[in-house]
């Protein structure tokens, strides 16, 4: 468990320790205060299993734990920030991509050119590249 994850699972024991508290003493409140007690207990424990898959995930993906120059981190949003890594990365690879596409339609032109009467593989591959759907 990374440390994150501890401090995730340490955040949450304090919670539900509080909750069992709070729930002795709701008890002499009558049966409705116990019922909603446990259902907001559930929804808590169901909660913290979601952001630790979720942050699971993100490690998994090689995303890095802080990001301090997002906004959501900024605002306290540790899992915002994570993913507003993860946009900016696809946004640059995206960029990168239809750079690359452009360059590769400039140099089938370039094969293309000198190569009209005996065809040329070379053209013909970048074709392939290009339109990979003929």
């Amino acid at each position: 468990m990374t440390q994150s994850s501890e401090k995730i699972v340490s955040n949450n024991q304090a919670l539900v320790d509080a909750l069992v508290k709070f729930q002795r003493w709701c008890e002499a409140g009558g049966p409705e205060l116990v019922a909603e007690l446990a259902s907001l207990k559930a929804q808590l424990a169901e909660a913290a299993n979601f952001k630790l898959y979720v942050h699971k995930r993100l490690d998994e993906a090689g995303v890095p734990h802080e990001v301090p120059e997002s906004p959501h981190t900024a605002a306290g949003c540790r899992v915002g920030g994570r993913f507003d890594w993860v946009k900016g990365r696809l946004a640059a690879a995206e960029k990168e991509h239809f750079a690359l596409r452009g360059k590769l339609f400039q140099l089938a032109a370039v094969c293309r050119a000198p190569c009209q009467v005996s065809g040329n593989w070379v053209a013909d591959e970048i074709e392939k590249l290009l339109n990979p759907e003929a």
